[in-house]
């Protein structure tokens, strides 16, 4: 909740799938803040397609795959 709060997610993003990731809790901090961003730029909830953005460019900087995102 204290990086991505439900109320500002769309109801089909699943933040319990977030913490499964294989990434350290700053890389989900980094993307959520991200997704927010790209949310806000959209002017609507944050959406898995914001989540799936900032999680890609996460693995990026990590020079990790990203492939497998399912959220």
């Amino acid at each position: 909740d204290l990086h991505l709060p439900a109320r500002l997610c769309a109801p089909d993003v699943d933040r319990d799938k977030l913490a499964n990731l294989s990434l350290a809790g700053g890389g989900i901090r980094n993307a959520a803040v991200a997704a927010a961003f790209l949310a806000i730029a959209d002017n609507s909830a944050i959406e898995k397609k914001h989540l799936r953005i900032a999680l890609q460019r996460e693995y990026q900087k990590l020079s990790r795959l990203s492939d497998a995102i399912d959220l």
